[in-house]
């Protein structure tokens, strides 16, 4: 036998009989080539490239899916991490049948195609709201305990308010207290030395009587004793009662006075708690509104999960 390429050797080594080799002399191009039958070529076996970069068991096991799916299996037990697997031998499968006339699975895979993206956007958008959910779950319980601190440390900053204010007030009391049984602890029954002075007339009836005994003249000296014992009753009388206006004048100035102390002080301490709870009810309610805020966005994202 002649020595012939290896690719064209299977051909001339197939035996021929002696029809054969008869019909082949015979043979006329012009009219007998349109009478051989053609053979029936398999689909091309040339797979895409996105299909080639699977490994061997990606093979294994997108194939096995796909038959699965094709049998009836639901799409939804396809893993999320499979699903481009499981598309790229899909679109190989189509491209098969489609080689191969069979248009009507080429379409029931490019459905199923279609119906895979569909549950994986939402599967993906599952995804997304069921972190998002995670996220605000987490913010709101960040949020939650940043406000009940806040709570914490303003109801300290109250109640020590409310101590210095006591304790401020306890003081003032003391004071006041003290002013007062001062004033009330001088006794009544002495006179102060300012009031101790003798009137003029006084003066003049005692001299006139200074001067009736150096005249030896006492019986007038006696009678003017008299009157002018009796004038310094009168005078000690007169002064006392002027004594205890005085004391009782200066004592309702005293509370008066005290009095407008008091109210300053509730004015002062009113001013300070005013202050103090607009910038609590200020912090309070932004905290509170930043919870409300995530509360409703968490609220939000739950109901575009269901």
């Amino acid at each position: 036998m002649t020595q012939l390429p290896n690719l064209l050797r299977p051909r001339v080594e197939v035996p021929m009989s002696t029809s054969t080799i008869h019909s082949r002399a015979l043979y006329n191009p012009n009219t007998v080539r349109g009478t051989f039958p053609k053979p029936n070529r398999p689909a091309a076996q040339n797979p895409t490239a996105e299909y080639k970069t699977l490994t061997r068991g990606e093979h294994i096991s997108a194939e096995s899916r796909v038959d699965d799916i094709l049998k009836g299996a639901p799409l939804t037990s396809i893993p999320l991490e499979n699903v481009n697997q499981v598309i790229i031998t899909l679109k190989e499968r189509k491209r098969q049948a489609t080689l191969a006339g069979n248009y009507h699975l080429s379409q029931q895979i490019v459905d199923l195609i279609q119906k895979i993206n569909s549950i994986v956007i939402q599967r993906k958008h599952a995804q997304m709201k069921s972190q998002e959910i995670k996220a605000l779950e987490i913010q709101l319980q960040q949020a939650e305990n940043s406000l009940k601190k806040t709570i914490e440390q303003w109801n300290q900053k109250v109640t020590d308010f409310n101590r210095t204010q006591s304790s401020s007030a306890r003081r003032l009391e003391r004071t006041q207290l003290t002013r007062l049984q001062d004033n009330d602890s001088r006794p009544i029954d002495e006179l102060p030395s300012s009031y101790l002075k003798p009137s003029p007339a006084l003066l003049d009836l005692r001299e006139r009587e200074r001067h009736l005994v150096l005249t030896k003249r006492y019986d007038e000296a006696t009678a003017l004793h008299k009157e002018g014992n009796k004038m310094e009753k009168i005078e000690e009388l007169e002064k006392k009662r002027i004594f205890l206006q005085t004391q009782k004048r200066q004592r309702q100035q005293l509370l008066a006075a005290q009095d407008r102390d008091v109210a300053g002080f509730k004015e002062r301490w009113m001013r300070s708690a005013d202050k103090l709870n607009q910038t609590m009810d200020a912090e309070v309610a932004q905290q509170q509104k930043i919870v409300d805020n995530i509360r409703k966005k968490l609220e939000d994202a739950k109901k575009e999960a269901l």
